[in-house]
């Protein structure tokens, strides 16, 4: 067996990181010159090889003038062909040191992208390459907003906490006050109330199940109908192995209150608000419908909405349908883009609110 030879090098003489980084770029760059110089020598030693040859060949005294002008015409043409393959190899490696060049300084420099010169492979490799980088850097500008967006989450959400543990304590002692005179259907609002304040103040994963949102609405429409001389009622058609998938928290709610105040309330009158689950298993989807007939929207109403639902985070210069946009937001930092809700209404019969979540969740 062969042993390699190791170039002995003292790291005390690499006093600073630029000299280790300087070190071992030199080494690389040792590593493609001795690539081009082995492809090199084995094309000089097959010239060599036929040199020899053709020089056997005239040294024979048995060759005419004839035959000798083929031999030379021979030898010209080789070694035109020696220096041409030469010439493309070499430019074929400096177009390939300079591709890795480029890409190496990729990892120290903003918006580098490597030149696409050429049709040829070598271009196409400096296009995906570059295709390369820029999925990166779309996937790095996805992963700051993601993280922006739940530091933003758990700050409002110690916000509400600290809101909420000293409302919450004053209202358990309205509660035993409305106890002790015997008014319970006071005791029994303030209840719901506090039900409410316990669940914003239950922020773990930013995930609940839909059991608990939908007790967490139900809870919300009967503090409603203490407001309203009507009835809102909650309708629910959900299968029973639905009731424990996890959604982001305060998904339902928002969109529940929307119904509300923009489809309901003006109508004053008995009705329901209708929460349908269903999967379509060909596509991974899980839908969770919530309906009402309310006084719904026209057209261009509606196209308003769908366009807000995917305006930046930053720009909040639109307050109707900002709720909505938050919950599509969350929906696909959780899921994915290919996740979300979408909305149809109909003026004067209808509005309905589709939730699309993975239907299979990755562990």
């Amino acid at each position: 067996m062969k042993e390699e030879k190791h170039e002995n090098i003292d790291l005390d003489d690499l006093e600073d990181i630029n000299d280790i980084e300087s070190y071992l770029n030199n080494k690389k760059e040792k590593k493609y010159k001795s690539m081009f110089m082995k492809t090199f020598w084995w094309i000089l030693i097959i010239y060599i090889c036929i040199c020899v040859v053709m020089i056997m060949l005239l040294m024979d005294n048995d060759l005419n003038s004839k035959e000798c002008g083929y031999i030379a015409i021979i030898f010209i043409m080789s070694s035109a062909l020696f220096i041409s393959v030469s010439m493309l190899i070499f430019k074929i490696f400096q177009r390939f040191r300079k591709l890795s060049a480029n890409f190496n300084e990729i990892s120290s420099t903003n918006n580098m992208h490597v030149p696409e010169d050429g049709d040829d492979e070598i271009a196409m490799l400096g296009h995906q390459i570059n295709d390369m980088v820029d999925h990166i850097e779309q996937l790095n500008k996805e992963n700051v907003k993601k993280q922006l967006l739940m530091k933003n989450v758990e700050i409002k959400s110690l916000q509400n906490q600290i809101n909420a543990h000293f409302m919450y304590n004053v209202l358990e002692s309205i509660k035993m006050m409305a106890e002790i005179k015997g008014d319970y259907e006071i005791s029994d609002a303030i209840t719901s109330l506090g039900q409410m304040f316990r669940y914003s103040m239950k922020w773990t994963s930013g995930l609940v199940t839909l059991r608990e949102e939908l007790e967490y609405v139900q809870t919300y429409l009967n503090l409603l109908n203490l407001r309203f001389d009507y009835e809102i009622y909650l309708s629910l058609n959900i299968p029973e192995q639905y009731m424990d998938i996890e959604i982001p928290k305060m998904t339902l709610q928002p969109i529940v209150e929307n119904s509300v105040y923009h489809g309901i309330e003006d109508m004053a009158e008995d009705t329901s608000i209708y929460i349908k689950v269903y999967d379509i298993v060909e596509k991974n989807i899980l839908a969770i419908e919530v309906s009402d007939a309310g006084k719904g929207m026209d057209e261009e109403k509606l196209k308003e909405i769908k366009v807000n639902l995917y305006l930046p985070h930053e720009d909040d210069s639109k307050e109707h349908g900002r709720a909505l946009r938050n919950v599509n937001e969350r929906i696909q930092m959780f899921f994915g883009k290919e996740y979300g809700i979408d909305i149809f209404s109909k003026k004067g019969l209808f509005t309905k609110v589709v939730i699309q979540l993975p239907l299979e969740r990755k562990q």
